[in-house]
């Protein structure tokens, strides 16, 4: 089955002494085939009663059936875009405060407080809404890639979430 799916090398080590002995009986494969006749009397569709019925259990080659992969996926990266947004604002607000700004200074000797800080640039807002975008785009692509990809692509937005999430509480510290 792993070499069937190019998942090991035909000629590796892992081949030839490790995968043979991990194949399973006749009474598994019988009890399989049964299920299967089963499923299919009932009227299942034939892909799903392949999916459900396979000796190995569903393939990291395989699309996601339940979507909770794709789902995660795009809420991790919108959540990474929501942190970004914050970190960023949070960063002009103390620079308004600081004076760092670049707005112009008129009260500097004055008890009130200076001016409203400059809006977000333009360029600020149109990335940050292509990336919201991009997140909620990126849910029906990912439904249709292997899930092998999937879990590559949700460890990436894991560990993108979980660097920003520090380096947002470091500087809010």
């Amino acid at each position: 089955m792993l070499l069937q799916k190019g998942a090991i090398m035909g000629d590796s080590v892992l081949a030839h002494e490790i995968v043979p002995w991990w194949s399973p009986d006749a009474t598994v494969a019988a009890q399989a085939s049964a299920s299967q006749q089963i499923l299919q009397e009932k009227g299942l569709d034939p892909e799903l009663v392949r999916r459900l019925t396979q000796i190995g259990g569903p393939t990291l080659a395989d699309t996601d059936p339940t979507r909770i992969m794709p789902v995660a996926v795009g809420a991790l990266n919108m959540a990474n875009v929501e942190i970004g947004n914050w970190t960023r604002q949070r960063r002009r607000a103390k620079e308004h405060a600081l004076g760092l700004g670049s707005a112009p200074k008129s009260n500097e000797g004055s008890a009130e407080p200076g001016p409203e800080p400059e809006p977000e640039p333009l360029r600020s807002r149109v990335l940050s809404t292509v990336l919201r975008a991009g997140a909620v785009i990126s849910i029906p692509i990912a439904t249709q890639v292997p899930a092998v990809l999937l879990v590559y692509w949700a460890t990436s937005a894991c560990a993108t979430f979980a660097q920003n999430m520090y380096f947002a509480r470091k500087e809010a510290e």
